[in-house]
C-alpha cells in the first residue's frame, strides 16, 4: 500500500507474522509484521546559510541584500514581521527595491505576504527541526489555499 502526500511517499509492506508470548500469562498471539518506509525529506540539499549569504553579498546587488535580510531575520515559523519600509531602512535601499524583491518572490511562489508579514515557503527553506517543519508546512499550505480562495 502506498500513500502520497505532495512530495512525500509512505510505503507499508507486509513482512509476515510472528508469535508473541505474554510472559505473565503465557498467552501466545500471532501478530502481523508491517514495515513502513518514507521518502520524506530524503531529497534535500543542506545549505550553510552564512556561507551562502557571504557569497551572495559578493555579487553586491541591493536585491540580494534584501533577500539576505529576510533570510537572516526569519523566525522559526519562516516569518519576518516588518514593513517594506523597515526592511529598506535596515538594508539601506529604497522601498521600491524591497517591493520588487517581495513581488518577484511572491509571484514565484517562494513567499506569501500579509500586512507587515512575509512567510517563506517551507518547501524552499526552513529554519528549525523536522517536526517543526511539518507543522509550519501544514500551516503554510492551509494559508495558501485560503488565500487562493479569497483571491478568486
Amino acid at each position: 500500500m502506498k500513500k502520497t502526500l505532495d512530495q512525500d511517499t509512505v510505503s507499508v509492506r507486509f513482512n509476515g507474522t510472528s508469535k508473541w508470548v505474554n510472559k505473565e500469562t503465557g498467552e501466545i498471539k500471532e501478530v502481523y509484521e508491517l514495515k513502513e518506509s518514507s521518502t520524506q525529506d530524503n531529497f534535500f540539499m543542506k545549505v550553510w546559510k552564512l556561507n551562502m549569504m557571504k557569497a551572495l553579498e559578493k555579487i553586491g546587488n541591493k536585491k540580494i541584500d534584501v533577500l539576505n535580510y529576510i533570510l537572516e531575520n526569519m523566525d522559526y515559523e519562516n516569518k519576518i514581521i516588518a514593513t517594506q519600509q523597515e526592511i529598506a531602512d535596515e538594508v539601506g535601499c529604497s522601498r521600491q527595491t524591497v517591493s520588487t524583491v517581495v513581488g518577484q518572490l511572491r509571484e514565484s511562489g517562494y513567499i506569501m505576504t500579509e500586512t507587515r508579514e512575509i512567510q517563506l515557503s517551507p518547501d524552499i527553506i526552513f529554519k528549525g527541526k523536522h517536526d517543526q517543519r511539518m507543522t509550519v508546512l501544514i500551516d503554510y499550505e492551509q494559508r495558501r489555499k485560503k488565500k487562493q480562495k479569497a483571491d478568486k
